[in-house]
């Protein structure tokens, strides 16, 4: 199955897709992510509210 990000944001450059990492192994669920959205510009851990996220960043390529 696909990962789907929980929420995103969307800047002047960029939009951030935010996966749930939570109780996953952040190497593998990162590895997995590169080879599904193979075009991101940016991958990182963040925490959001107490939670842990793989964020993608992908560059908005209208601007």
């Amino acid at each position: 199955m696909i990962p789907v990000p929980v929420f995103t944001e969307n800047n002047d450059n960029n939009i951030i897709m935010y996966f749930d990492a939570e109780g996953k192994d952040i190497r593998s669920f990162s590895d997995e992510l590169a080879g599904i959205y193979a075009c991101y510009s940016k991958m990182s851990v963040k925490v959001k509210d107490g939670k842990q996220y793989v964020a993608v960043e992908v560059e908005d390529s209208e601007n």
